[in-house]
């Protein structure tokens, strides 16, 4: 699929294209496939998430967390592919348990932007990226740029447990190393940040260059 447009579109590894589909409510914000590879999860920019087959026929909709006047900015699928969880432009957070079909309700710890968010591999956890807040000058109407921050959050009790503020930057895209003891984080700035997941200290800053890291992967060896 392609962020940003209203079409789905699969292809093999061969490069050769299978078949395509529209979505249904917004832009396509994030897909990805479940473990076993039978459904596709497609969200989009209102929060509407929908469950495909491979064959593009629309099997399930799990969910539709649409604030109109918030549009969701990121969405994620829990490693067993039982949760799913979207976060907007206003700091929300809308869930949903798959195997029962019912929302969750979250509590986010920020009113800011939310760029990224990861499981860990246990499901314990999400690491969720806020961008740095605005406030505007009474006087002068300027706009004046906050901390963005870095949540960890326990999606079985709907708070976050630890949250730690980063002043000048945003972290772009985060990702849990394979046994989920580091968090790694890629910077507006082009740095390469890890941070212990106990107490999310950072242990490690490598700058890489000026712009935006824009996704980060980790291998699971």
């Amino acid at each position: 699929g392609a962020r940003n447009m209203e079409q789905v579109y699969f292809w093999r590894e061969s490069g050769e294209a299978m078949f395509d589909f529209a979505t249904v409510g917004g832009k396509m914000i994030h897909g990805e496939f479940n473990q076993d590879m039978t459904r596709v999860h497609v969200a989009t920019s209102t929060g509407k998430f929908t469950v495909f087959d491979l064959n593009g026929v629309k099997r399930s909709e799990v969910g539709s967390f649409c604030e109109k006047l918030n549009p969701a900015t990121t969405a994620l699928l829990s490693p067993s592919g039982r949760f799913v969880i979207s976060g907007f432009a206003n700091g929300s957070l809308q869930g949903c348990d798959l195997l029962v079909g019912k929302g969750v309700n979250y509590i986010s710890p920020s009113i800011a932007r939310i760029v990224d968010m990861e499981f860990s591999p246990d499901e314990k956890f999400v690491a969720i990226s806020y961008d740095q807040t605005v406030a505007y000058n009474e006087v002068t109407g300027a706009a004046v740029l906050g901390d963005a921050s870095l949540a960890l959050y326990d999606p079985a009790a709907g708070l976050s447990r630890k949250r730690i503020s980063i002043a000048g930057e945003t972290l772009t895209s985060i990702a849990f190393s394979s046994d989920g003891t580091n968090i790694y984080a890629g910077s507006g700035n082009g740095s390469l940040i890890i941070y212990g997941t106990s107490d999310v200290k950072e242990i490690l800053r490598q700058p890489f260059h000026d712009y935006d890291v824009a996704d980060i992967d980790v291998m699971g060896d």
